[in-house]
C-alpha cells in the first residue's frame, strides 16, 4: 500500500514522501496516523482484478465533506449544490 510505505519512509528515513490533493493540489506530507485520523483520504477506487481494489487519488481532509442525507464522506466537488451525493440526489427526484 503506497500510503503505508510513504508513512514508513517519512518516519524511518530522511526521505520525504508527499502526495498531492486531487481537489486543491496542495502537497501533503505522509505521516504515521495521517490516514487513520482523516488528514488525507483515498478516493476514486477501482477494481484491479479478482476481489482487490485500489485508489487512484488522494484528497486532503480539508477538501472532504459529508453528504447531508447519508453521511458518506466525499470530495466536495462530488456533491451537488444541496450537499447530496449522487445516490441520495437520485432518491430525491
Amino acid at each position: 500500500h503506497v500510503v503505508m510505505v510513504g508513512e514508513w519512509l517519512n518516519k524511518n528515513t530522511i526521505m520525504s514522501a508527499e502526495i498531492k490533493c486531487k481537489e486543491c493540489e496542495r502537497k501533503i506530507v505522509l505521516f504515521d496516523g495521517g490516514l487513520a485520523n482523516g488528514f488525507y483520504e483515498l478516493t476514486d477506487w477501482h477494481g484491479c482484478g479478482g476481489i482487490a481494489v485500489e485508489p487512484d487519488t488522494f484528497v486532503c481532509g480539508d477538501c472532504m465533506t459529508s453528504c447531508d442525507k447519508c453521511g458518506t464522506r466525499l470530495p466536495a466537488s462530488e456533491l451537488n449544490e444541496g450537499c447530496l451525493c449522487e445516490y441520495c440526489k437520485d432518491e430525491v427526484k
